[in-house]
């Protein structure tokens, strides 16, 4: 049993900053601005996937390139960091 646990913790040590530099470089901000102002417009849903969670929202405002407003039934206003972002989808 002890075998494995040297390289899994080697592998999660890893993961970490990798994780992070795939989420700062995989998406295209020009896409993911198009996809906010289409779900703002339409009033259309977007699922937002973050690190360890799922949010389904409605745009409500996009504030520069930094930050994106939504909502949902759940609460009234929320704020996501556009550079947390690692996948869009619409619903």
């Amino acid at each position: 049993m002890r075998r494995w646990l040297a390289p899994l913790a080697f592998c999660l040590l890893l993961a970490g900053p990798l994780a992070h530099e795939a989420a700062a470089t995989g998406m295209d901000p020009g896409l993911m601005t198009s996809m906010f102002e289409q779900s703002q417009k339409e009033k259309k849903g977007l699922t937002v996937f973050l690190p360890g969670h799922t949010l389904a929202i409605v745009v409500t405002a996009v504030h520069g390139s930094d930050t994106v407003e939504g909502r949902n039934q759940e609460y009234q206003r929320v704020l996501i960091r556009v550079d947390q972002i690692l996948a869009l989808a619409f619903q």
